[in-house]
């Protein structure tokens, strides 16, 4: 009895530094039954959900949290992952969040399997990208309007690298003052 008692309070502190571990990971984490219903999650995963906790999720499926817009979406990748047994890694894709708000995440979904290697579920990671997304947009479009204003100028540019004194590239302007077409400057 006391054996048993003692095991029990092994298995309960394991579980508590396992929680901890999965609350301190910087990404969302979560996981579902064979039906999509949450088994678990934690921390950041229940607040992205609208939820105060963990706790408020377990038992759950997609439609009963704040992006219930996308759940038919969710649902189908993890009847894909839990059906075919492979792991989908790191794509992408957008989430509405319960205020509304769009936001991009990096996901990754992979087959949960009990001691027997039977599929039980799915085990789920993501973090929010929104704001790479939103850089990568903002650099692609500044990159596009140097672009425009460097090639529709009517200033004569060129761009040398200073290393070796070779023109990199030239604009139009530069073209007609020197006389010479693009490939040959």
């Amino acid at each position: 009895k006391q054996e048993l008692e003692e095991n029990r309070k092994q298995l309960a502190t394991i579980n508590d530094m396992l929680q901890t571990v999965i609350n301190t990971i910087p990404v969302r984490i979560f996981w579902k039954d064979t039906a999509s219903v949450y088994l678990g999650c934690n921390e950041l995963f229940a607040k992205d959900a609208g939820k105060q906790n963990p706790g408020e999720v377990i038992g759950k499926d997609d439609l009963a949290l704040g992006w219930h817009n996308g759940a038919a979406s969710y649902v189908r990748d993890d009847r894909t992952v839990m059906t075919s047994g492979v792991a989908k890694i790191n794509y992408e894709e957008q989430q509405t969040a319960p205020n509304g708000r769009r936001r991009w995440l990096r996901t990754t979904k992979v087959p949960l399997c009990d001691h027997r290697g039977q599929v039980v579920g799915v085990l789920g990671t993501y973090e929010d990208i929104s704001r790479e997304k939103q850089t990568a947009d903002a650099l692609r479009e500044s990159e596009q309007r140097y672009r425009n204003l460097f090639q529709n100028s009517y200033a004569t540019m060129l761009i040398i690298d200073p290393e070796n004194g070779m023109i990199v590239d030239v604009n139009a302007a530069a073209c007609k003052y020197y006389g010479y077409e693009l490939p040959q400057l």
